[in-house]
């Protein structure tokens, strides 16, 4: 117990050194529970139901109050704090589909006692095998030999006198025979799984995972990231490669891979005539703010303000209300920006005067945004 307190606190002291920021003992304690957590999570990943992995960023593992205390301090808290070198080879090596052999075994071994019975009805049915006709005939063909020869010995019919020798030299033993059927069974559908596991692993990767890989922004992740692109219909279901393909691409954004990052960028940055239409929007504003957090893309989102865009409709009693892709702009720069100035303006002005004189702050102000920290 001593040794593992030195080494926690020697962890953070070297962190804190890294990372040239005081941390108050309550939150180099949660950021340790997080990391043992995590730790164990990966570690039985593949063979646990204890929860997810953290996401959606490092803050929402705190409590609010821990929240506030770290917010007032000014910490540099991210997830790359919380994942070592050990557990993010694990995150390579579970991106990439590989398995380590006691996980491997495990996982057989599971998959094996769920389907115990069914393997043992096989085996009964398998041999296909007439055990007692076969005595019976091998028993009768001796006996009738042994009466053509002296009629007396009938009397060793009735007494089955030969009938153990006769089952013994036939080796009819079932019970071994089942034995040997069940277990030829087992090995031969235990291969089967495991080449399942091997073939499907990749097709099945939590988008969870992938997230945290673009969150914490280790180089080791570019290559399995990009090779989970090119897997042909990953996921059981098509929603669900979509889905994986999407979360793929956003965590390559986050660490500025090419040409993921220019693409994803060129894809958000319209032109006027596209902003002021009324076409619908094919990505979330929300993408400038977690995806992209860059001067140059609050800037790209300041100029929704001016647009009457509709990007969400809300149905109640009186009908459909179409709610302009400004308004949630307003929304993300008034949530993620903390100039005052910028505040005042929003507080003391009403639409759509207000959105003018936003989009107008932001232009004048590029490059000096306040931008609130996502951790």
């Amino acid at each position: 117990m001593k040794r593992m307190f030195f080494l926690t606190v020697m962890c953070f002291a070297m962190l804190s050194i890294a990372n040239s920021q005081s941390i108050p003992l309550e939150i180099q304690q949660r950021l340790q529970d997080i990391q043992d957590e995590a730790r164990t999570r990966l570690d039985e990943f593949r063979i646990s139901n204890r929860g997810a992995l953290p996401r959606n960023g490092l803050r929402w593992s705190f409590s609010s109050t821990e929240r506030i205390l770290s917010d007032s301090l000014g910490l540099e808290l991210n997830m790359g704090m919380v994942f070592d070198d050990t557990m993010r080879d694990r995150m390579v090596q579970l991106m990439r589909g590989e398995f380590r052999e006691d996980e491997l075994d495990t996982l057989l071994e599971r998959d094996m006692k769920r389907s115990i019975r069914h393997f043992e009805r096989r085996a009964l049915r398998e041999p296909q095998i007439d055990t007692l006709s076969i005595f019976v005939k091998a028993r009768n063909n001796l006996y009738d030999s042994l009466e053509a020869q002296n009629s007396l010995d009938i009397v060793k019919r009735w007494n089955r006198v030969y009938d153990l020798e006769v089952f013994r030299s036939l080796q009819l033993d079932t019970l071994s025979i089942f034995k040997q059927t069940f277990n030829e069974i087992v090995e031969r559908e235990r291969e089967r799984e495991r080449e399942r596991l091997l073939t499907n692993a990749r097709r099945r990767i939590n988008t969870t995972l992938v997230g945290l890989a673009g969150r914490i922004g280790d180089e080791r992740f570019t290559q399995p990231l990009i090779e989970l692109l090119d897997i042909p219909n990953p996921g059981a279901f098509p929603a669900e490669s979509e889905a994986l393909r999407r979360h793929v691409i956003v965590a390559l954004v986050r660490m500025r891979v090419e040409p993921f990052y220019s693409d994803f960028v060129r894809e958000r940055t319209l032109t006027t005539e596209q902003i002021m239409s009324d076409e619908r929007l094919n990505f979330d504003l929300l993408d400038f703010v977690n995806v992209l957090g860059t001067q140059q893309a609050f800037l790209e989102l300041s100029r929704f303000l001016l647009s009457s865009k509709p990007y969400a409709v809300e149905i109640d009693e009186r009908g459909s209300h179409f709610f302009p892709v400004s308004l949630d702009a307003l929304h993300l720069i008034h949530d993620n920006i903390r100039n005052e100035d910028l505040h005042e303006i929003i507080r003391d002005h009403t639409p759509p005067y207000r959105e003018r004189l936003v989009y107008e702050w932001m232009q004048a102000n590029y490059g000096n945004y306040e931008i609130r920290r996502i951790w």
